[in-house]
C-alpha cells in the first residue's frame, strides 16, 4: 500500500504542476524533494482547496467513486457548510442514532445526553473541542472486514485524510462525507449526517 500511496502523491504533485490557479504562486511550489510522508507534504494538504476544478477531478479520478468524491469537495467549497437551526440538528438526531445502532455502536449511549452547539460561537467551538464526535460511537465503520492493504477505497481514505481535514477546518466530517462515497449504503448515510450536523 505503501507503493500505492506514494504513487497517487508523486501523481498530485504533477498535477498541481499544471494547474493554472497554483502555479506561480510560491507557497504551492513543489518541495524538492517530495517528502516522504504525506502528513508533511504542505503543498497537497493546503493546494487541493485552491486547485481548479479540472484539477481536483484529475486529482480524485484516481479513487473509486471520485467524480462522486469531487462533486461533493466542489460543493463545499462553493458554498461553505450549510447552517442549520438547533431545532433541526434534534430532530435530525434519532435517524442518526438509529444508523449508529445499525452499525453496531462500540459502547453504550444515551440519546438524551447529546447536546447540540453552534461551532461559529467561541463558546460552541470550545464545547465542540472539549466532546467527542456522535461518529466516534462507531469503530471504523469505512473499514469493516476489509484491510487496508486489500481495499483501494481504504487506502485512499488515509490519503485523503490530511487534505480534507485541512479544507475542512481542521474537523474531520468533511473528509468522513467525502470519503463516505467510497463505502456506500449505510456508512455513507452516517457520514452524510454527521456532515449535516
Amino acid at each position: 500500500m505503501k507503493e500505492q500511496l506514494r504513487a497517487w502523491q508523486l501523481h498530485w504533485h504533477d498535477l498541481f504542476d499544471e494547474d493554472a490557479t497554483l502555479k506561480g504562486r510560491e507557497e504551492f511550489a513543489r518541495p524538492s524533494p517530495v517528502p516522504d510522508d504525506m502528513g508533511s507534504d504542505f503543498r497537497l494538504i493546503f493546494g487541493l482547496a485552491h486547485a481548479t476544478l479540472e484539477t481536483r477531478a484529475r486529482c480524485f479520478a484516481l479513487f473509486p467513486e471520485g467524480a462522486r468524491m469531487a462533486r461533493r469537495l466542489g460543493a463545499y467549497l462553493s458554498r461553505g457548510p450549510a447552517r442549520i437551526s438547533e431545532a433541526r440538528a434534534r430532530a435530525a438526531l434519532p435517524a442518526l442514532f438509529d444508523l449508529i445502532e445499525t452499525l453496531g455502536a462500540t459502547r453504550a449511549f444515551k440519546r438524551d445526553t447529546v447536546f447540540v452547539v453552534d461551532r461559529e460561537t467561541e463558546e460552541g467551538l470550545a464545547a465542540l473541542m472539549a466532546s467527542e464526535s456522535i461518529g466516534d460511537l462507531v469503530d471504523h465503520p469505512r473499514y469493516g472486514e476489509q484491510t487496508a492493504a486489500s481495499s483501494p477505497a481504504i487506502a485512499a481514505d488515509l490519503f485523503l485524510t490530511e487534505p480534507l481535514y485541512a479544507t475542512g477546518g481542521n474537523f474531520y466530517h468533511l473528509h468522513d462525507w467525502i470519503t463516505g462515497a467510497m463505502f456506500g449504503g449505510q456508512v455513507d448515510a452516517l457520514q452524510t449526517a454527521l456532515y449535516r450536523l
